[in-house]
């Protein structure tokens, strides 16, 4: 079993991912991992190389099939699903009839917190050896789906690419995902599960678009979030006072994660993830 700091190192690389497919902050993950002047590292060379690697390049590293898929949304938001059709050890024949299951990802994140974890341990695989043909969604905004049909997410004087939150991936994004999914696969209807805001966003398609209920066998939540009224954590409550300033400043707001730099910053964050893995 890793320990919380490799997991939260692996999570920190893909978070924060920027241009390239390699995460760009290869000096902090060095130094995190002890790597001294003779080459020696206090982890093993196959955690390190893990860290530096995207979701599709992890997935067939460790001998499991893939697929690459773009699908657009009704607002033209390009999104990338990784696909895992069937297992390596188990149930590894493509089969039509398999029950076919869409996983998403929770807020600053994405499809890689279902296979960072590696084979036996990561659910993505688990699914896959159990016999489910497993897509894995990415949200708009993220490293995977940073692409729109007319707007540049890049673009300093024009922000539209950045006017959306969940409410958005539960009326566009999760939509498009579910139809294109079925399309691919032929089925009728699927299992979904989703992870913090990625049972957030379900709910919010479930309201705005009843009809996709329709095409849902069984929705699991996995940290589910719909309502703060009772929450007694004191870090959401020393944050109430500041909420409405927040709440503006964040309309001007970009995708941070992939441009903050120094490894003080990263290795704070490393702190706070594992706080709650």
């Amino acid at each position: 079993m890793w320990s919380n700091s490799i997991v939260a190192l692996l999570v920190c690389a893909c978070a924060f991912s920027g241009q390239a497919r390699q995460p760009p902050n290869v000096a902090f993950v060095e130094k995190y991992f002890g790597i001294d002047s003779s080459g020696h590292s206090r982890f093993s060379d196959n955690v390190f190389e893990d860290a530096l690697l995207d979701v599709p390049d992890l997935i067939r590293k460790y001998g499991y099939p893939l697929e690459t898929h773009e699908v657009v949304t009704e607002d033209g938001y390009i999104l990338e699903m990784h696909r895992i059709p069937h297992g390596r050890d188990q149930n590894n024949q493509p089969d039509p009839n398999k029950p076919v299951v869409i996983v998403m990802h929770g807020l600053l994140c994405s499809s890689a917190d279902f296979v960072i974890m590696g084979p036996g341990t990561a659910l993505g695989y688990i699914l896959a050896e159990a016999g489910y043909d497993v897509w894995l969604g990415n949200a708009r905004g993220n490293f995977y789906s940073r692409r729109h049909l007319t707007l540049d997410p890049n673009d300093r004087r024009d922000l539209s690419f950045w006017n959306f939150s969940w409410d958005e991936i539960g009326q566009y994004d999760l939509p498009a995902m579910i139809d294109y999914t079925l399309s691919v696969t032929g089925k009728s209807r699927l299992h979904y599960i989703g992870h913090s805001q990625g049972t957030v966003v379900f709910w919010v398609m479930g309201a705005l678009r009843p009809e996709y209920n329709e095409k849902i066998i069984t929705m699991q939540a996995y940290a589910p979030v719909a309502y703060l009224e009772f929450n007694t954590n004191p870090f959401f409550h020393c944050h109430c006072a500041s909420c409405e300033q927040s709440c503006e400043t964040s309309k001007s707001a970009r995708n941070r994660i992939p441009i903050i730099s120094g490894r003080r910053t990263v290795g704070e964050w490393c702190r706070i993830v594992r706080g709650w893995l």
